[in-house]
């Protein structure tokens, strides 16, 4: 990168050839020392470049009715007890289902879901 001139923030005398330029006003500075008796000005640029992309992604009302009608189809398919099998609803904790393993079997053998979910595949029964 070709040196921008001088170094605005440098005193006169000992101005250094600057490197770096300010993406808000294009100052020359040389340093890092320089750009932070600079940093206001680059700091209201990115404060400004932050808010101006968070204005730009409002909400529109058929965005916000595609998500609603999302959080409600996935209500109703959770509220649904043969939707997911005996006991309906989510899979029990701790049991690998929701990792993508097998649900536990139940009492007769208390550890295979756990077992799947520390990586022991041996215990489990395809």
């Amino acid at each position: 990168m070709e040196p921008a001139g001088p170094c605005a923030s440098c005193p006169a005398g000992a101005a250094q050839p600057a490197r770096y330029t300010c993406p808000r006003c294009n100052a020359p500075y040389c340093s890092l020392r320089c750009y932070r008796a600079h940093g206001a000005c680059a700091e209201d640029f990115y404060r400004d470049q932050v808010l101006g992309e968070l204005r730009g992604r409002s909400a529109s009302p058929s965005r916000l009715a595609r998500a609603l009608r999302r959080l409600r189809q996935q209500r109703e398919t959770e509220d649904e007890p043969d939707a997911a099998g005996p006991g309906g609803g989510r899979p029990r904790r701790g049991t690998g289902a929701a990792l993508g393993g097998p649900r536990a079997a139940g009492p007769e053998d208390p550890h295979r879901g756990a077992a799947w979910l520390n990586g022991d595949r041996s215990l489990i029964k395809l």
